[in-house]
């Protein structure tokens, strides 16, 4: 199953996603007496690494894992910033994990962060 599963798009995790559903979530208002586990969602388990992301509830496994798959890609803005060393340097600077790099105003940016591989946008 988590071969076809897309890494987590919070915290980068491709082996924490898994299937659930209602009632091991204990979603379900009845899920002490439940068994239908009718709902199923895609969670990245905490207790396998994962950041707790759920790709919310489908009706089966096969709309659960094609709505975990299908979501807006990770993006990141890459600022200009000075950094100090020694003299004032130009760098960038990730605004979501942070990466920062010594990079000249005239280079193009790269078209994904380093530091965390989302796709660098404007």
């Amino acid at each position: 199953m988590n071969d076809e599963l897309k890494p987590c798009p919070h915290c980068g995790s491709a082996t924490a996603p898994g299937m659930s559903n209602c009632v091991e979530l204990e979603s379900c208002a009845n899920f002490d007496e439940c068994s239908c586990e009718l709902f199923s969602c895609v969670v990245c388990d905490v207790h396998n690494g994962g950041c707790g992301a759920s790709g919310g509830f489908a009706a089966g496994e096969e709309k659960a894992v094609e709505k975990w798959n299908t979501r807006a890609e990770r993006t990141c803005r890459m600022n200009h910033v000075l950094l100090y060393d020694e003299e004032a340097v130009d760098g960038v600077e990730c605004d979501e994990c942070f990466y920062t790099e010594v990079h000249s105003l005239d280079d193009p940016l790269p078209d994904r962060c380093p530091g965390c591989d989302a796709k660098v946008v404007g």
